[in-house]
């Protein structure tokens, strides 16, 4: 992240953090591999499984047949926009996972959330906040919200060659050490989204990256 202008200290204290992070938590390992299109059946009933990346690669929601309601995780949120941020990816996942071009991750997320607007589910349930009983409201909320952002950060970088970084902080202000690479993750999201449009250029100097219009 240091090339992108985080700034170094930052990126060690983050760094020391990632390496704790594993120590401090205890991972289950999956009861069971979900496909995209699964069916799951309960009773009478069941769900079809949909891979919905953006909040997480793996991230799926699950959507009820028979009443047409969706449990869309993080997918989707009542009051604010799930986050939805460039990281780093083991290059051989990469690799083999290459079709899905996973460094355009907005880009998968934008195509997920129009996957499930196309199935007019009825009623909504995530994860976190209240019920959302108009999802077609809520999903054309979010869509407007990227490409806000996406027009914000082009005028930002418009004859202004700049760091991802502080894009970030021009955009997001002053904020904690974790927040800031949450928010500089989220930048490069749309960056590299405007960069597979060729609507946006990088360069490099002193050994930073900068995009520009």
């Amino acid at each position: 992240v240091i090339k992108f202008g985080f700034p170094e200290e930052k990126g060690e204290k983050l760094e020391r953090y990632f390496l704790m992070w594993p120590q401090m938590k205890k991972y289950q390992a999956p009861d069971i591999i979900l496909h995209d299109n699964d069916s799951i059946n309960i009773g009478k009933g069941g769900f079809k499984v949909l891979w919905t990346p953006g909040h997480a690669l793996g991230h799926i929601c699950l959507f009820e047949k028979n009443s047409e309601y969706l449990f869309s995780g993080d997918h989707i949120l009542s009051q604010i926009t799930p986050h939805i941020g460039n990281f780093i990816i083991n290059p051989a996942l990469q690799e083999k996972y290459k079709k899905f071009n996973f460094h355009n991750i907005l880009n998968l997320y934008l195509n997920s959330l129009e996957r499930i607007k196309k199935l007019n589910p009825q009623i909504i349930f995530p994860a976190h906040q209240e019920v959302i009983y108009d999802p077609i409201k809520r999903i054309e909320e979010i869509q407007i919200h990227h490409a806000q952002r996406l027009r914000e950060i082009s005028e930002l970088i418009k004859n202004n060659p700049m760091t991802p970084f502080d894009i970030a902080k021009k955009h997001f202000g002053e904020l904690d050490d974790m927040n800031s690479f949450l928010a500089l993750s989220e930048v490069l999201a749309h960056l590299f989204y405007l960069e597979y449009q060729n609507k946006i250029y990088r360069e490099e100097k002193d050994h930073k990256i900068l995009f520009s219009i």
